[in-house]
């Protein structure tokens, strides 16, 4: 699963026999009441409460449907089979898998109903549904595009001085990647925090530092991003 602003980070060919090591599926997928992957903001009432409206596009109706629900008391029950989980929505899975989704999605029009109305389905859908259709052992539960989030929960936009610091990472892709090779709001803008790894979900909001981005690299030692401008990666910069 990829989006218009991912971009690839190694060669195809690498891909390839990336992907060829071993028949799994790779997926985020973590027990979404037992794991601490949603930082702040809702949890249960995703899934508790039917939300048929756009929280971005309807903010007002969105959040009076809830708050009618929740005075009413009209909430539901998860399917009883189903273990909910949770993850990143940037996931690689196999033709097999999908298959086996797909053909899921028909017999149990139950379970279809019930995420059709859960709040931010991309991070539950399919992570459930591969848990609950693959043996454990099948799959991997990462992602294979590199993202980071801010101290204020919102993406990391990577540019050119980002170039080195990209292809150390063990990712086949990284989001998000910016068309510009230079961050014009660099003075005033937020850069990330220092952390050993991925940020899974939007942390709390923490003061605004200006201080070069540090993310772990392939050998897992944190490394600073190069301040070095790599003209052939703002030539390639469009998705």
């Amino acid at each position: 699963m990829l989006s218009g602003d991912c971009m690839a980070i190694k060669s195809a060919e690498y891909a390839h026999e990336f992907l060829d090591r071993a028949d799994v599926d790779y997926i985020e997928s973590f027990d979404y009441f037992e794991s601490d992957w949603i930082k702040t903001g809702w949890k249960e009432e995703r899934l508790i409460y039917r939300h048929w409206l756009n929280e971005r596009t309807q903010k007002r109706l969105f959040y009076a449907m809830f708050e009618v629900q929740k005075r009413l008391g009209l909430t539901r029950k998860i399917p009883d089979d189903i273990q909910v989980m949770i993850g990143s929505q940037w996931w690689c899975l196999r033709r097999r898998t999908i298959e086996w989704i797909l053909d899921f999605s028909k017999r149990r029009r139950d379970v279809m109903r019930f995420f059709r109305t859960t709040w931010i389905p991309d991070e539950t859908f399919f992570q459930t549904l591969v848990r609950h259709l693959v043996p454990e052992n099948e799959i991997r539960s990462r992602a294979l595009t590199f993202l980071m989030f801010t101290d204020y929960g919102m993406p990391v936009t990577f540019y050119n001085d980002h170039y080195d610091l990209l292809l150390s990472q063990d990712f086949l892709f990284a989001r998000k990647i910016s068309p510009k090779p230079t961050n014009s709001n660099a003075a005033s803008a937020c850069s990330m925090p220092p952390v050993a790894g991925i940020s899974k979900s939007p942390t709390k909001a923490a003061r605004c530092s200006n201080s070069s981005p540090v993310v772990a690299g392939s050998g897992g030692v944190s490394q600073p991003a190069s301040g070095r401008l790599k003209a052939r990666w703002g030539a390639n910069a469009n998705c």
